[in-house]
């Protein structure tokens, strides 16, 4: 693999966007041009991706409405692109709205920027149209709580680590008991587990976040964030669940900042973290206790 491209996500005046978003949206316009309406309101949130030298390489905005969250003015460096900087900022401003009480998202996005926002669970709504200053346009809209592979619908919520020892013991354990899914560590203070719940209120996906450093990338700046016990009950796997609570907790990691997320993935499940911008490090090893694995990291 290439050489780690370090960058942190934080939360930013709009201001220090402005050039990024000039360069990017406006054609290298002054940076002025990139203000909107609204910028500077005191519910408005933005967030940057900056790389080591502090320089802003992605930036959004994700503005209130009416009830609604209207993401605005997702830029990324050209440079920086395809590195998970659009993800992760996203991923921030999401957050932002879900830490505000939650509700729709939505955006104008080009045909161009669109794929990002459908990888997280963005539909379009309504025919595409022409905007007079940024050419074509799509209007994407994310709710809440609405699996989106046709799996009725999924809620995903912080949870207490001890209600998914049953499924991970089933999923992980080969059906051992509940006790035997526990890990050192699982009650830290700072340690965050998501479920993702059927309709009916059971448990059919599980993750947990633990605060640790990546052992092959000791010196990326960002701070280190494990996931572990990531479950899918049978079933429901191929539907959309894994990636769901995945996604609660990098979207838990750009809340708190950003940083360096990694895990030790099976083999087979490999191709699922790629999905979601995660690259290989190192080589596989055999785990004597449950197979093949190999590990697996990206920046948020």
């Amino acid at each position: 693999m290439g050489s780690p491209s370090a960058f942190i996500v934080a939360r930013v005046s709009a201001a220090e966007t402005y050039p990024l978003r000039a360069l990017v949206l406006h054609g290298g316009a002054s940076p002025e041009t990139a203000k909107v309406a609204g910028d500077d309101h005191p519910d408005v949130a933005t967030f940057a991706a900056k790389d080591a030298d502090g320089t802003v390489v992605g930036c959004v905005g994700v503005f209130p409405a009416d009830g609604l969250w209207r993401i605005r003015r997702l830029a990324t460096a050209v440079e920086w692109r395809g590195r998970g900087v659009g993800t992760a900022v996203l991923a921030a401003a999401l957050a932002h709205a879900d830490n505000q009480g939650g509700g729709t998202v939505w955006c104008n996005a080009t045909p161009a920027g669109a794929p990002l926002f459908l990888r997280a669970g963005f539909q379009q709504v309504g025919a595409p149209w022409e905007d007079p200053e940024f050419g074509p346009n799509v209007r994407l809209v994310r709710r809440p709580e609405r699996g989106m592979h046709d799996c009725g619908v999924i809620t995903v919520r912080r949870v207490a680590v001890e209600e998914t020892y049953p499924l991970r013991a089933k999923v992980l354990r080969n059906g051992g008991p509940p006790e035997a899914a526990r890990v050192p560590g699982d009650d830290g203070p700072e340690v965050a587990t998501y479920a993702a719940l059927g309709a009916d209120g059971v448990m059919i996906g599980c993750v947990g976040l633990f605060p640790e450093a990546c052992p092959d990338l000791p010196d990326h700046p960002g701070k280190g964030w494990r996931i572990r016990g990531m479950a899918t009950a049978d079933g429901w796997r191929g539907k959309g669940v894994g990636a769901q609570v995945l996604q609660a907790a990098l979207d838990h990691v750009a809340s708190r900042g950003g940083g360096l997320v990694w895990c030790n993935a099976r083999t087979p499940a490999a191709r699922f973290y790629e999905r979601a911008g995660f690259q290989v490090i190192g080589e596989p090893w055999d785990d004597p206790e449950i197979g093949p694995h190999v590990r697996m990291w990206r920046a948020v």
